[in-house]
């Protein structure tokens, strides 16, 4: 099958605020390890499996324990 891809924070992830870590990036791949850009329109092979994974957000200040 064919994707179209749009998606955002693949490339720079969302930044902390106020001593909060940035957030992880998304990435999208098959499963046979092609790394597709977070823009554009790709062929999935048969018997390929397109895998995506979401950003996560940005944190918000320090943890009293400092992690």
């Amino acid at each position: 099958f064919w994707i179209s891809r749009m998606f955002d924070r693949v490339n720079h992830a969302a930044r902390g605020r106020d001593g909060g870590k940035s957030g992880a990036l998304g990435q999208i791949r098959l499963k046979s390890g092609e790394v597709l850009a977070g823009k554009g329109k790709s062929r999935v092979p048969a018997g390929d499996r397109l895998i995506m994974i979401t950003p996560g957000g940005g944190g918000y200040g320090s943890s009293e324990n400092g992690d």
